[in-house]
């Protein structure tokens, strides 16, 4: 959420409003309230890269917002950026090796949620290319919250005061 708030700055392109900057702030809270997250000394790589995954996902952000400001349709955006991915996930393959699949079941989840995911990534190229980055980013917290609640009515997760609090600052 920072980086997304130097990249509004450093882009020039509109005033960054005090208010945004506060809601991002308080979803970030209410984020750490429900997840509560906790790092031991043998983690600490693993850390670094959820970081730079962040860091590297708003750029990726800025990206779409600048590409869709410049007239690329939204197709376009998500088409390159599926190319990119399957080729990062190609390179991984290569280093981590493959897996054969027996059944059909595999492949079939595959498909569906690359489906979702290229239907779901239209969306957000569609916002991020009309829409102010800022008011996405703080936005996106929410599926901090809908993923609280599947895990409460799928997995029986424990409700507590902290993920409460949480909520209710993700949504303020």
């Amino acid at each position: 959420a920072l980086f997304l708030v130097g990249g509004a700055i450093m882009l020039g392109s509109q005033r960054v409003d005090g208010r945004l900057i506060a809601a991002i702030l308080l979803g970030f809270a209410g984020v750490a309230l429900i997840l509560r997250p906790t790092i031991e000394q043998d983690q600490l790589w693993h850390g670094l890269i959820g970081l730079l995954s962040g860091m590297v996902s708003a750029t990726a952000y800025l990206q779409v917002t600048a590409l869709g400001r410049a007239g690329e349709p939204e197709y376009r955006i998500v088409f390159f950026f599926s190319i990119g991915g399957v080729a990062a996930g190609a390179a991984t393959m290569l280093w981590t090796g493959v897996t054969p699949h027996r059944t059909l079941e595999g492949p079939a989840l595959l498909l569906a949620v690359g489906l979702l995911a290229t239907v779901a990534q239209l969306m957000m190229t569609r916002a991020y290319s009309i829409g102010r980055p800022l008011i996405n980013a703080s936005l996106q917290y929410l599926g901090i919250a809908f993923a609280f609640i599947y895990g409460v009515l799928l997995f029986g997760e424990r409700i507590t005061w902290m993920a409460v609090a949480g909520m209710a600052l993700i949504v303020a």
